[in-house]
C-alpha cells in the first residue's frame, strides 16, 4: 500500500493520517523469476511501485549487528546563527542490471544542534542489513534534518561491515582510534569514529 503523508491539520481535523494513493501485490516467486530478481506495478493513480527481491546466502554470517558511531567537527550546513542536527542513513548496495544503486537498511535518531554528535546504539538484522556479507559495501550519509522533510547532505563515506568491526578491534587492541573521514563533493568536512561494533549470536558462513 502506497500512502502519501497527509498534513497535520488533518490529523488535527481528526480525518485519516494517510491518504492511500494505491495498492500492488507481488508474488515472490515472479521477482525472483525475473531478470535482475526486480518487479514492478502500476498504481490506479498513476505511476508504478518496484520491488527487489534478494536470496538469502546460505554461506553468509548471521546473527546481529550491533554499533554506535560517533563524529567529529562536522562543518555546519546552517546559517543566521543556528547549528545543524545531524542523524546518519546507513544504505547497502545493490548490483542491478541497470547499475548499481544503494538501498537504506537502518536511519539513525537526531541528535540537535550538534556538530560532534554522540548517536545511539543500533542492533540490526545481518541478513536484513548486508545478506550476511561482512564484505558487501556499504555506505553512510549524514544530514542536516529539517522539519520540512528536505534534509541538507552533510557528507559521507563508504565501508564494510567488517570495516568497522575491525576498525573498533584496532581501538580495543592497540588503543589505535580508526576515524573514517567524512566527505562531500570530494572534501574532508569532519569525521567519525566507531564506539561500539560487534556481532552478537549467529554463526560464521559454512559453520553448522
Amino acid at each position: 500500500i502506497v500512502c502519501d503523508a497527509s498534513s497535520r491539520n488533518l490529523l488535527r481535523n481528526g480525518q485519516f493520517p494517510h491518504r492511500v494513493m494505491g495498492t500492488a501485490l507481488f508474488e515472490v516467486g515472479e521477482i525472483l523469476g525475473s531478470r535482475g530478481n526486480v518487479g514492478s506495478k502500476s498504481l490506479q493513480t498513476g505511476g508504478a511501485v518496484y520491488a527487489h527481491i534478494e536470496r538469502c546466502r546460505e554461506d553468509g554470517q548471521t546473527g546481529t549487528f550491533r554499533f554506535q558511531l560517533v563524529a567529529r567537527m562536522l562543518k555546519n550546513t546552517q546559517t543566521l546563527g543556528r547549528t545543524s542536527s545531524p542523524f546518519f542513513e546507513l544504505l547497502r548496495k545493490v548490483d542491478r542490471p541497470t547499475g548499481a544503486t544503494w538501498i537504506k537498511v537502518y536511519q539513525s535518531n537526531v541528535c540537535r544542534s550538534d556538530l560532534s554528535p554522540v548517536w545511539k546504539d543500533a542492533t540490526l538484522d545481518l541478513e536484513a542489513v548486508c545478506n550476511g556479507d561482512l564484505e558487501r559495501a556499504m555506505k553512510i550519509i549524514i544530514w542536516d534534518h529539517r522539519r520540512s522533510g528536505k534534509h541538507k547532505h552533510m557528507g559521507e563515506f563508504e565501508t564494510t561491515i567488517n570495516g568497522l568491526l575491525n576498525a573498533k578491534e584496532l581501538e580495543d587492541v592497540n588503543g589505535e582510534i580508526v576515524t573514517f573521514s567524512v566527505n562531500k563533493h570530494e572534501k574532508s568536512v569532519g569525521s567519525c569514529e566507531v564506539m561500539k561494533a560487534t556481532i552478537i549470536g549467529g554463526k560464521s558462513g559454512g559453520e553448522k
